[in-house]
This record gives C-alpha cells, structure tokens and sequence, in this order.
C-alpha cells in the first residue's frame, strides 16, 4: 500500500495526546502530493473526437500518467481528499489509527488512431472511501477506485489484436458459468487478473493464479459479435456481470476492492460500470468488422 499524506501522519503522530478510541476528524487536505490537478468533471473542450491531434493533448493536459507503448491512448488521474474520520487508539509511548478517507477521483482516457488523432476520450469520476491504518508516522490506505491502465495491458492488447481499450479494471475475477466468482477459489474455471473492456469485445488476462502449467498468463477474448447480453447476476457475494454468450455459455466477472484487515469484497459500483460499458458497446456491435473467433488462450 502507499504511504499516507504527509499531513495525514502528522496528524496520527500528534493522536498521542488523544484517548483510546478517540475519534480525530480529517478535514479535506486537497490534492495528493502525485495527483495532477488540471482535470475537470468533463472531457476538456478542446478534444475534439477525429481532429484534435496527440500533440495538442500534450500541450493541453500536459505528458500523461500511464499510456501505451504505440501511444495509442493517454490515461490522466487525479485524486482530490474530501476529508475523512480516523480512531485512534494508544499504543505505548505512541499511536495507532484505523479510518476512511474520502476521495474525489477522475480518471481520463483519450484514446488515438493510427494517425495521431483523437477518436475516443471518456472520464470517470467517483467519491471513493479508501480504508487507512497507521501506527506513528508509518501507515497505508487501500488503492484508489479508479486505476491507471498500466503499459502492461496495452501489451496484451496489441499481441492479441483486441483494439483499443476504453476501460482497463484492474482487480478482477472471472469464473465460466453463473457462478460467485468469490466462492469458487478451487475452481479450475476461475481466475483473477485485469479485464480490459476495448472497441472490439472483452479481454479477461490472467496475472498468474498457480494453476496456468506456461509461462504464459491465460486469456480469455470475447468479441462483441459472440455477446448475446451483460446483466447483472445476484451470488451469495454480492451482484456479478453475467456475459452471456450467443451459444448458451456464461462467464460471470466481477471487480474487487481491498478492504481492512486485508480482506477482498465486491466493488458493486465498479461491476456495474462494467456492465454499462460492455452494454453501450453491443449497441453499436453491428458496426464492428469481424473478427476471427478466439477463445480462452
């Protein structure tokens, strides 16, 4: 986990003087120290869908924090601390805490054609409660709601030629069948890794679970043209998003999210932002090329 806000350990440090079980609230400490702060609640209004060039993104917003080794798409974050509350609890001649602490993230992804111009940008925003602990100075918080895609899956993109992505979920699981993805660690069927929501369909990456007999992670691609739906699926955990495939088969997903003690649990609002985004797409699927049909890899 990374460390706290500077502010923010000053403030468990000075928790000495409170009792144990105190409550300490933490008012908005703005910006994070490695947020930039340039981004709005809105695409910016220069970029413009099949004109603005990638050169002018880079003038405007400025060099992104994560993007594709083909510059195919820039991804730009900013996490805004809303305030939060801490408890405290004495610990010898120092302090212990454990709390939430609100933050306003944004996440944007522009995305490039092959001539360097803009053909897609979205921007998600979210309130997100990131749990923290610390003892001292020294401490963490869970990872924020919204990830940067890493150059990582822009890899498995291109050598899988699945298109350009619009949604990189980072702490996902998937399971064959209409099934807890939670619930079923000894399946052979399950595994967890990034789903990669693109213009072309849905890939599903493994990042290694032990059970793969490669070196290689395993993928599971799904091109649009193979979805017959995305809904949401009610499982003992918690909702999931049930693909459902034109042939009858099912794969259930859902996106994770660490919480404290380190513990999984469903990110509910998370998972239905998958479902949306894989909904919207097979709006337009009668627009897509075809593609040769690929399964699990």
């Amino acid at each position: 986990m990374k460390g706290l806000h500077p502010c923010r350990g000053v403030l468990l440090a000075a928790a000495v003087l409170i009792l144990s079980g105190c409550p300490l609230p933490i008012p908005p400490l703005g910006y994070s120290s490695e947020s930039r702060t340039n981004l709005t609640d809105r695409v910016p209004e220069f970029i413009v869908k099949g004109e603005t060039t990638r050169e002018r993104v880079l003038l405007g917003l400025g060099v992104p924090d994560s993007h594709s080794p083909d510059g195919r798409w820039f991804a730009y974050r900013s996490a805004q601390h809303t305030g939060g509350i801490v408890f405290v609890v004495a610990a010898g001649s120092g302090a212990a805490g454990a709390g939430v602490m609100g933050y306003r993230e944004r996440l944007l992804v522009v995305r490039f054609d092959a001539n360097a111009v803009v053909v897609d940008a979205t921007l998600e925003e979210r309130i997100c409660p990131r749990g923290v602990a610390g003892f001292g100075n020294e401490g963490g918080e869970s990872s924020p709601c919204l990830q940067i895609p890493d150059p990582a899956s822009a890899g498995a993109l291109v050598d899988s030629d699945a298109g350009l992505p619009a949604a990189v979920y980072e702490q996902a699981v998937w399971a064959s069948g209409q099934i807890d993805p939670l619930s079923a660690a000894a399946s052979e069927s399950r595994r967890t890794g990034r789903i990669l929501v693109t213009d072309l369909g849905v890939l599903a990456a493994a990042d290694g679970d032990g059970r793969s007999g490669s070196a290689e992670p395993s993928r599971y691609w799904i091109p649009y043209r193979q979805i017959a739906r995305a809904g949401l699926a009610q499982v003992p955990a918690g909702a999931v998003c049930a693909i459902n495939l034109k042939d009858g088969q099912i794969y259930s997903a859902a996106i994770l999210r660490r919480s404290l003690p380190l513990t999984w649990r469903l990110d509910g609002e998370a998972t239905r932002g998958l479902v949306e985004r894989i909904s919207r797409a097979l709006v337009d699927q009668a627009k897509l090329p075809d593609i040769p049909n690929a399964d699990a890899r």
